[in-house]
């Protein structure tokens, strides 16, 4: 009986303790259960975050290179509308050239019917418009409508001296310094200039000229040839001067220099109403620049160009000059003067050359 009582109590306490453990198994897997619920949780939740984040960039790659698409077509879209407003403008402008070539040539046939006074008249009376003028496109108007004009180069000047282009003087292939931009004349220049005669080389007479002032544009010169200044433009072109018969008056100005600067081969036309003892008349002068050339006067060597120049006069008389110009100095170095009549008797053969000169500030 005890024995069997003992096996009894030790089979409960065996049973209570397997009992036991077995409620600890139970809690422990019932607690392992709850942790594997909340890491699945939890991994469920980092999935969800970064299978949102994923989804977030594909959606923001998608919206970054639409937006890309959409800016590339909106620059094909801007430029081929720029390219139609090109062409729009070039047809416009070729049609306007057309029109323009074609208002030249009716011009430029009309005055050729026209004589050769009557288109200096036209010009001249487009000229007077435009002279004073501030403006450099009323020249550049003049220029394309007259290019090989009578009064080309005073037009050209015009234009140089408006934009005033801060050029250095550079040395063309025959060592002269040519450009526009170097002053002819300054305040206080002063020259003294033998008249010779051609045929036996004797002195005639010196006269004295001096640069008074410089206004509008405008070079006035005392002369002890006469009473009145002599007047240019900055260029040399003049307005008036004396020879050794008189005073000389032309409008508009007559350009013995080109108006730009000095070339060899270089050639202008130009015409002008030319008034002597009160008498006008109309003149045409054909100048060219035939040779750069070193001389030798009474005032020293000069490295100078030739410009040479023949004359029609409404009289018919014969008239040459040729001329000698070093660059940056307004008047000639040598001058040569031919004039003879309509019957073959001279008027005129003399020479004026520079023998001294000194140039202001």
């Amino acid at each position: 009986m005890i024995r069997e009582a003992r096996e009894a109590k030790e089979k409960e306490e065996r049973l209570k303790a397997e009992a036991e453990t077995a409620k600890k198994r139970e809690i422990q897997i019932a607690k392992e259960r709850e942790e594997e619920r909340l890491r699945l949780i939890e991994a469920q939740k980092i999935q969800e975050q970064q299978a949102r984040a994923k989804a977030e960039a594909e959606s923001r790659e998608r919206e970054r290179q639409l937006a890309l698409a959409a800016e590339i077509e909106r620059k094909k879209a801007q430029e081929a509308l720029q390219a139609l407003e090109r062409a729009k403008l070039a047809e416009a402008q070729r049609l306007k050239d057309i029109e323009l070539g074609k208002a030249q040539a009716e011009l430029e046939a009309k005055l050729r019917k026209e004589s050769s006074d009557k288109q200096f008249e036209i010009q001249k009376a487009e000229w007077d418009k435009i002279k004073d003028s501030k403006n450099v496109d009323d020249f550049y108007a003049f220029l394309n409508k007259y290019p090989s004009g009578f009064i080309t180069e005073q037009a050209q000047f015009a234009v140089e001296q408006l934009q005033m282009a801060k050029v250095t003087a550079q040395k063309d292939k025959d060592g002269f310094n040519s450009s526009s931009k170097e002053a002819r004349f300054r305040v206080g220049d002063e020259y003294v200039i033998a008249i010779k005669d051609n045929f036996n080389g004797r002195e005639i007479k010196r006269y004295q000229v001096k640069v008074e002032s410089i206004e509008n544009g405008l070079v006035y010169n005392s002369s002890t040839l006469g009473n009145e200044k002599t007047v240019t433009t900055l260029d040399g072109a003049t307005v008036k001067s004396y020879a050794s018969d008189g005073l000389y008056e032309y409008d508009p100005p007559v350009p013995f220099q080109p108006g730009d600067y000095f070339q060899v081969g270089k050639k202008w036309t130009a015409q002008s109403i030319m008034t002597f003892n009160k008498r006008k008349q109309n003149r045409t002068d054909n100048l060219k620049v035939t040779a750069a050339e070193e001389i030798q006067v009474m005032a020293g060597g000069f490295k100078t160009y030739k410009v040479e120049n023949n004359t029609v006069l409404d009289n018919g008389w014969l008239v040459k000059n040729t001329y000698w110009f070093q660059p940056g100095i307004g008047i000639p170095i040598l001058r040569e003067r031919y004039v003879r009549k309509r019957n073959g008797d001279f008027v005129y053969n003399e020479k004026y050359e520079l023998v001294s000169y000194n140039l202001g500030k």
